[in-house]
């Protein structure tokens, strides 16, 4: 068990804490613009031993719901087991879950694949979130990172026919959106260019609120 210390925190909260950020805008403003006060929520997702409790200064929990607590061990994780999530995964939930719930799994592509197979892992992912959402009425459901598509190159590069093609595939994955209360995008850094994560992750929101729901970013 590695003990929390201050300097671990503080390395890892930039990718591991999940920000409100429905009507945000990452841009800065230009001197002398007024400053609009916005709504915000944000929410502590990290999983440190001897973590303290944040809620006092108003970083509520999220609860991340993982690949690993979705199947029984060894499983081949191709269909959502809905039996095992019904039996073990749901009852586990309710126990601890809060109000908003983010589901993490990631190994059904949903792009540099066959049309054949996104449409079948979309169907997958509305399962998933539709048999949470029959067991666990009155929570806020999303999926991490799946909608939008993450890319970094394509805002960075701003080429118009590859910004089409994947303004293209996030649409199609609007039944998974239309399936989910929040959408939790990544806009985790890769580069130290400042400028280039900038309109990755100005790119990506914009993505993301076109689904018409709340955006909490991690």
């Amino acid at each position: 068990m590695i003990p929390f210390s201050r300097r671990t925190f503080l390395a890892s909260a930039a990718a591991s804490i999940s920000f409100a950020a429905a009507h945000h805008k990452l841009i800065t403003p230009s001197a002398g613009a007024a400053e609009q006060p916005q709504a915000s929520d944000a929410r502590n997702a990290m999983r440190f031993p001897d973590l303290p409790d944040l809620t006092r200064y108003g970083l509520k929990d999220v609860t991340v719901v993982y690949a690993n607590a979705l199947w029984p061990k060894k499983a081949t994780r191709s269909e959502p087991d809905i039996s095992f999530i019904r039996s073990e995964t749901i009852p586990r939930m309710r126990r601890k879950a809060t109000d908003l719930v983010v589901i993490d799994v990631e190994h059904w592509d949903l792009n540099g694949t066959s049309p054949d197979v996104i449409e079948r892992n979309i169907g997958r992912y509305v399962t998933l979130l539709d048999t949470f959402r029959a067991h666990m009425p009155g929570i806020r459901l999303g999926l991490y990172s799946m909608v939008p598509i993450r890319n970094y190159w394509t805002p960075v590069h701003a080429k118009s026919a590859e910004l089409t093609a994947w303004r293209s595939e996030n649409e199609r994955l609007k039944p998974i959106a239309d399936a989910t209360d929040v959408i939790f995008p990544s806009l985790y850094t890769f580069y130290d260019n400042r400028d280039g994560w900038l309109s990755y992750a100005n790119a990506n929101m914009a993505e993301a609120k076109q689904y018409g729901r709340p955006v909490y970013p991690f």
